[in-house]
């Protein structure tokens, strides 16, 4: 009795699910910042200044948001909370989806060096997870013939990839 291998999945469909995870919660996290009534009012207990200057202190990452960040609280909160927007529709639909993903892997790792930097363990803050988790979306190429799924150097397509022996 021969059994048939189970075909490859494509890498395309293999991310669909991290991608659909990471789109839909920087989705949220845009919107549920520029919702929250007092991510821009000085003095509101979520108030983004106030954060920032916290994120600021005492960590790797706390240069950037005083040169950056601090100074301009209210366009740096809302320049954050659209790019979370945009980043994660342009993830889920599709388009864009490298570029989105190094934004996103970008936005995460200034978070890790800056929000997440004091939890301890270091696992339980967040922003180093979702690093990682972006690093395969900003790596993979659609119908490219560098991804292998196989010893038999064919890719997902099943096109012989280049020096595959």
């Amino acid at each position: 009795m021969s059994t048939v291998p189970p075909k490859p999945t494509s890498p395309a469909l293999a991310l669909l699910p991290l991608r659909v995870f990471l789109g839909a919660t920087f989705v949220y996290a845009g919107i549920q910042k520029l919702s929250d009534a007092g991510f821009l009012h000085p003095g509101a207990p979520t108030y983004i200044g106030t954060q920032l200057r916290g994120f600021a202190h005492g960590t790797p990452g706390g240069f950037l948001l005083r040169a950056l960040a601090i100074p301009h609280p209210a366009l740096a909160g809302v320049g954050v909370a659209v790019t979370e927007i945009a980043v994660g529709l342009l993830v889920l639909v599709g388009l864009g989806t490298r570029v989105a993903a190094l934004v996103g892997l970008g936005l995460n790792l200034v978070l890790f060096l800056t929000n997440s930097w004091h939890a301890s363990p270091y696992f339980l803050g967040s922003d180093i997870v979702f690093v990682f988790a972006w690093l395969p979306c900003s790596r993979a190429r659609r119908g490219s013939r560098r991804w292998r799924t196989s010893s038999h150097g064919r890719s997902a397509g099943g096109v012989r990839a280049r020096g595959a022996g």
